[in-house]
């Protein structure tokens, strides 16, 4: 008897063995695949970043407006923005995220917090120049503009396709504590499907510098950092202007009306859009969604 549990156990030992090398062998197999698309599909600056997808600022008047970008995107996604309200005097810094406009491979290594600490720096540092601060933020940058709003002063929160709920109903699933651990080893990355609205995609000029691929760990930390951010709405005050798209296939639409029906701010206001998708910075309608923020900014 002695002897059969022994057998077992070895037997059991080494297949435990042979999953963890086969395991490890995807993980770098997927790592070589992901990394040999990026260098393809794009060019790098000295500093290794995506050339066009590093921050940026504009240097205007002394209101100022820090730009946060989505997932898996990078600032590139902010220009338009950007460029409209600098050119209305505004002073503009789009920051990075940390391992967005790198490489998956960097972003797999990051944590939320880590993004909290960027956003946190690109407000401390608008503070030199700029006597009013106004953050807008899309997507998962929607999730860290409410973030700095929650402990920091700033003038207004703008939020666009802020993340809480996603469409994906199994993206829930796999924050249960296993497959927290286990899903990111198993599938370490996955192939992104396009954000675009078909229209979108047809946008003259228009550059998509996303990732093709996406580790699952930084998509588990987006929903980390969304447990964290919807408890403490009810703590934000300062002005908040929230723009959703009915049809969002990212973010489930009912995050927008979380976010007003639970955010402590008297002056707030939500705006539904019918036709923008997920990424309404691009959007056909995005010269109003600018001049709606904007407006809001001038006016707070």
């Amino acid at each position: 008897m002695m002897h059969a549990r022994r057998k077992m156990t070895t037997r059991a030992i080494v297949v435990l063995i042979v999953l963890v090398l086969a395991v490890a062998g995807s993980t770098t197999y997927m790592e070589r695949k992901v990394e040999s698309v990026m260098t393809t599909q794009f060019d790098y600056n000295s500093a290794g970043v995506i050339e066009g997808a590093d921050a940026f600022i504009h240097r205007r008047g002394d209101v100022g407006c820090l730009l946060i970008h989505g997932f898996p995107g990078n600032p590139a996604e902010m220009v338009g923005l950007g460029q409209y309200l600098a050119d209305r005097n505004i002073t503009v810094h789009a920051i990075r995220l940390p391992g967005f406009g790198t490489s998956p491979t960097d972003l797999r290594k990051r944590r939320w917090h880590e993004w909290c600490v960027e956003a946190e720096t690109g407000l401390k540092n608008m503070r030199d120049t700029c006597d009013k601060i106004f953050v807008v933020g899309f997507s998962t940058g929607g999730l860290l503009a409410l973030y700095l709003a929650s402990s920091n002063e700033v003038a207004g929160v703008g939020s666009l396709s802020t993340f809480i709920y996603p469409r994906n109903k199994l993206a829930n699933l796999a924050q249960a504590p296993v497959l927290r651990t286990v899903v990111p080893v198993i599938v370490p990355y996955w192939k992104t499907s396009s954000a675009l609205t078909p229209q979108q995609e047809q946008m003259p000029g228009r550059n998509d510098l996303s990732y093709p691929y996406v580790p699952l760990k930084a998509g588990l930390e987006i929903l980390a950092l969304s447990k964290v951010v919807a408890p403490i709405l009810a703590g934000i005050t300062e002005p908040v202007m929230i723009f959703q798209s009915k049809d969002d296939r990212i973010v489930d639409p009912k995050s927008a009306s979380f976010i007003y029906e639970n955010i402590g701010s008297a002056h707030k206001e939500l705006i539904w859009l019918d036709h923008a998708g997920h990424v309404i910075v691009l959007s056909p309608d995005r010269t109003n969604i600018f001049e709606c923020i904007h407006s809001f900014i001038a006016t707070h």
